[in-house]
């Protein structure tokens, strides 16, 4: 997927992210990555809003999917407040502070 880079940053989910997750069924593990330019200020933003989820510096987004403890709606409820936080730009550019934990 190509990155497009805008001066608003009220750009579609699908435009400003793409996965590096294996491609792989045998080589993924129980969590979905994606990359995004302001993946801390994203992961914050989705926190605010009941979402949990962590991100690895300087860009992925990681988002646990366990059998157990998540269902479809689960899934479907992170994904569409994904997509609603970055087409409305609702979160905070900024890098991540040195030494902050998501």
């Amino acid at each position: 997927m190509v990155r497009r880079s805008s001066p608003d940053r009220r750009t579609s989910c699908a435009s400003s992210t793409h996965h590096p997750s294996p491609g792989e069924p045998e080589t993924r593990a129980s969590q979905v990555s994606l990359r995004h330019p302001h993946a801390y200020g994203l992961i914050q933003a989705l926190a605010a809003q009941g979402v949990v989820a962590d991100m690895r510096a300087p860009d992925v987004l990681r988002f646990g999917v366990n059998a157990l403890h998540t269902s479809h709606h689960d899934v479907l409820a992170a994904v569409t407040r994904l997509q609603r936080t970055t087409e409305n730009g609702d979160y905070d550019p900024a890098p991540q502070e040195p030494g902050t934990v998501t």
